[in-house]
């Protein structure tokens, strides 16, 4: 996410700046749904757990797919 900030300016850093405050408050707030949810007992915190790595590891690879992006348009 720094490295893509970095290289934006203007709207597209603006742009990105929403896309990533946005994927924060959702992945926080599912991360804790998740992890209070009554039905899930003491299973709760290991869903949320693993749906905050999974979903990590789903934005990163959104972002190294958007930093190759930026980086083929610059060739």
């Amino acid at each position: 996410y720094q490295l893509l900030l970095h290289r934006e300016s203007g709207a597209g850093r603006t742009k990105l700046q929403a896309e990533q405050k946005a994927w924060l408050h959702h992945h926080l707030s599912e991360t804790r749904r998740l992890a209070s949810d009554p039905d899930a007992g003491s299973g709760a915190f290991m869903t949320s757990q693993s749906f905050e790595l999974d979903d990590i590891a789903k934005r990163t690879r959104e972002l190294e797919r958007a930093l190759g992006n930026a980086r083929q348009s610059e060739s």
